[in-house]
């Protein structure tokens, strides 16, 4: 994994116009750019937890992000490794839950 990397959440500052929320328009003012928020975390940091509820899509800007599922068993599984411009979160469209454990 990288030192660092960055997830962004469609709250905050504008950044990363490239990737999926930067298409996003603010609700308040139409035609102009939703704000998103930069979080930088370091190799290794949860940026989830599996079973936890969550509110955001988040998409990788910079570095790596592997996504781990839990096993019955107490054994973890690497499910996917997601670079630059990946968006991921994408089971909170059908659940309020994380399927998976995110780490940088």
């Amino acid at each position: 994994m990288n030192d660092a990397h960055i997830s962004i959440r469609p709250i905050g500052r504008p950044s990363c116009q490239n990737t999926l929320f930067g298409l996003l328009e603010s609700p308040e003012d139409p035609g102009t750019p939703r704000a998103i928020e930069v979080l930088d975390y370091s190799a290794g940091d949860a940026i989830y937890r599996q079973g936890q509820v969550g509110h955001h899509l988040q998409a990788v800007c910079k570095g790596l992000v592997r996504l781990e599922q839990q096993l019955p068993d107490g054994g973890t599984r690497v499910v996917r490794l997601l670079q630059a411009g990946s968006v991921f979160g994408l089971e909170l469209l059908a659940s309020q839950t994380f399927m998976h454990t995110a780490i940088s």
